[in-house]
């Protein structure tokens, strides 16, 4: 049951943030996220260009219309994570080991339909918890994904603003008058989620996965050429003595945990 947990909790990786566990952690995740408000920092706006805002922003109420981000999360999480929290509720015949206490090496070849039986045993409400949890989510991202279309719409009408002149605007807005305009506006980025766009990028991975590995290759190759992290014995007495002090520990200490840190490490690669 553990295993199955841990494998609903890895798909969410893709659409969920987990909240910091410690005060320490906390404090990197908001210099991450100032470094990212940073880099994404944009320049406020000319007069002209406000003067282009109310045009912009008329366009852009087409493009992304009042809900869309709650309906794009609601149809992702349906097509997405639903088949996927289904199939990771069927437990494996490993999972099913853990939690009858089964030990040994040699385990009992389980088809699907009797790891799903066995699992009714020790859980009956296997599906009504599984069912809960994906509407609990769901729920969740499309109430944020709600709160964040507001922001969204007005960095989309500023950046419209930016990116075309007053004539295009018109233009622009001219189109999204007429039906057939107002149509391709509403569906312009929802499209992006239709089953055509996402079954076409899932062909994709195979190309990405291939690519991986000779990626990380590449990286190991470059990583090797920087000088390895130094150990206790390669610090200067003044630098174990400031190492020490930061942590309130003894050098002694010091040595101790970082050959500890050093063999947990080595055993991890």
């Amino acid at each position: 049951m553990k295993l199955m947990i841990k494998g609903m909790a890895a798909a969410l990786i893709m659409l969920l943030a987990m909240p910091a566990a410690a005060q320490d952690k906390a404090a990197d995740d908001a210099k991450i996220l100032t470094m990212l408000q940073q880099a994404y920092k944009a320049e406020p706006l000319t007069a002209e260009q406000e003067a282009r805002l109310p045009a912009a922003t008329q366009a852009v109420a087409v493009v992304l219309p009042d809900g869309f981000y709650v309906r794009m999360m609601q149809t992702t999480m349906d097509r997405t994570l639903g088949p996927l929290f289904n199939q990771l509720a069927i437990p494996s015949t490993d999972q099913l080991a853990e939690d009858v206490g089964y030990e040994r090496d040699a385990k009992p070849d389980l088809d699907e339909a009797e790891r799903k039986r066995l699992m009714a045993i020790l859980d009956p409400a296997a599906d009504q918890r599984t069912k809960l949890m994906l509407d609990t989510l769901t729920q969740g991202m499309s109430d944020m994904m709600g709160k964040m279309e507001g922001p969204i719409r007005e960095g989309l009408a500023k950046a419209y603003a930016v990116r075309f002149n007053a004539q295009q605007l018109a233009d622009i807005n001219a189109f999204f008058a007429t039906p057939t305009g107002r149509l391709y506006a509403s569906q312009s980025m929802e499209a992006f989620t239709d089953p055509q766009t996402m079954g076409k990028m899932m062909e994709s991975m195979p190309i990405i996965m291939q690519q991986m590995p000779q990626m990380m290759s590449g990286l190991d190759a470059k990583m090797a050429t920087l000088p390895k992290p130094r150990s206790f014995a390669d610090l200067t007495p003044a630098e174990r003595q400031e190492l020490a002090g930061a942590f309130g520990i003894t050098v002694e200490q010091l040595r101790a945990g970082m050959a500890k840190a050093a063999k947990k490490k080595q055993n991890a690669d």
